[in-house]
């Protein structure tokens, strides 16, 4: 025999709910514990629910942006008539069924040695589903100096 934790009426050793008062006879340290490892569990599974969501959503957009393509076939590069800029020409077709509410493309520019000069860039503010865009990436410093370019990157969203 033992006695109840709250009304200390003598029950059986075994008993988890006292026959006289109705209460539990379970340790309340131990049923908090319980409880905090059970809300703990949930938390985790929607902090990996969440992730898992957020990383499909990244893995979305990068296939995406794979599918903006520079027709590399149609890139072409000189100054303006003024020889305030560089331009690099070209198209860029989405392969997509989705549209892009910004698309923007970058060309890094070299000169006669490889060594970075800056950056040539071109954006908009659209490209629909299996639309073309022509671009004029435009570069504003060492002008006189650019001797060669390579696509730096095509992002979009």
């Amino acid at each position: 025999m033992k006695q109840c934790k709250h009304c200390r009426t003598d029950i059986d050793k075994k008993a988890k709910v006292c026959p006289q008062c109705g209460r539990s006879q379970s340790n309340k340290l131990v049923s908090l514990l319980i409880k905090i490892a059970i809300i703990f569990g949930i938390i985790i599974a929607l902090i990996v629910a969440c992730s898992k969501g957020v990383s499909d959503a990244i893995d979305e957009a990068d296939k995406q942006k794979e599918s903006l393509k520079v027709e590399e076939n149609t890139v072409t590069a000189s100054k303006d008539e003024y020889g305030f800029s560089y331009n690099i020409e070209g198209y860029i077709k989405n392969e997509s069924d989705k549209s892009f509410s910004y698309v923007q493309v970058t060309y890094t520019a070299y000169d006669k040695d490889g060594n970075t000069l800056g950056t040539c860039i071109d954006n908009n503010s659209g490209l629909e589903a299996n639309g073309r865009w022509k671009f004029k990436a435009m570069c504003l410093s060492e002008v006189d100096s650019i001797a060669s370019y390579k696509l730096s990157e095509v992002t979009g969203w």
